[in-house]
């Protein structure tokens, strides 16, 4: 890892690239809850992030801590690093790159997407009546307004990446408002975990769940499935129109999506966006 870390310091941009990816296989292959290796790059890669000149190594950077962080610290709300590190993921969002020093740059901002998502589903994949679940709104209120406009980003990585975010953010919100419905969650449980300290936005992330502009968002989607826009290739516009009906159907119809992969005899299955995700993230 020394080595690694040291490429990442004072490698030029193409030997910084290769540095992170073989940081991510690393943790992947040997780093499951080796919190402190972790801990030790986390600095270095954030630091590469925000100050390097090139995007390609931002990029990179960002995937390595996000796949460091999943896989090192078995993700949960109360980690204190996990939850700065959705955080920085967000303001990269929420700042349309300017944060990283790299703003609107679709490299940049789609490695920030999918790491933030990552992580997201990796800390909430299941909410109850818990605080995680105030943590959990929180987050999407944050980020919504900023994955919404990224969805009218030029650059088509950006755009799935910002749907997909949406999209696995309301597939466990959705989730949790289901177990509302169905009374395994009641307010009297959720308001025993709650004490005089409550935060000012408390009616926000508490109680029923519903996304005020959801017709609104249905509607963005639905334009990007069907997206037959000349200035972009045809190339482009199928793979937007292609992962753009999975979100669709996702956010309308609650319908989750399902992947394959196939491992030598027999194919396991994935689904939903919490799984394929992590899927994702853990496949080299």
């Amino acid at each position: 890892m020394d080595l690694l870390k040291k490429s990442i310091k004072k490698g030029g941009p193409r030997e910084c690239v290769l540095a992170a990816e073989a940081i991510s296989l690393v943790f992947i292959t040997i780093g499951e809850d080796d919190e402190k290796m972790f801990t030790d790059l986390a600095p270095l890669l954030k630091y590469t992030i925000t100050n390097h000149e090139s995007t390609e190594v931002k990029a990179a950077c960002i995937y390595a801590l996000g796949t460091a962080c999943f896989i090192s610290s078995t993700p949960q709300p109360s980690h204190l690093p996990t939850y700065e590190l959705l955080n920085f993921f967000a303001d990269i969002a929420l700042s349309s790159g300017a944060s990283a020093n790299a703003s609107q740059n679709g490299e940049t901002l789609a490695a920030a997407l999918e790491s933030f998502s990552v992580l997201y589903a990796g800390v909430f994949p299941h909410l109850g009546p818990k605080p995680i679940t105030m943590q959990a709104r929180r987050l999407f209120n944050q980020m919504i307004p900023a994955a919404k406009t990224l969805l009218e980003h030029p650059t088509v990585e950006v755009r799935v990446a910002a749907g997909e975010t949406i999209a696995v953010m309301l597939e466990i919100l959705n989730s949790y408002q289901r177990q509302r419905d169905d009374g395994d969650i009641s307010d009297e449980e959720e308001s025993e975990t709650y004490n005089d300290d409550d935060p000012d936005d408390i009616e926000e992330v508490t109680g029923d769940f519903r996304y005020d502009d959801l017709d609104g968002l249905v509607a963005a989607l639905g334009s990007l499935s069907t997206d037959s826009s000349r200035h972009r290739s045809k190339k482009e516009r199928s793979a937007g129109r292609s992962a753009f009906r999975d979100i669709l159907k996702s956010v309308e119809e609650q319908e989750h999506p399902t992947e394959s992969l196939k491992l030598r005899e027999y194919d396991v299955d994935f689904d939903g966006w919490v799984e394929i995700l992590h899927i994702l993230c853990t496949t080299p």
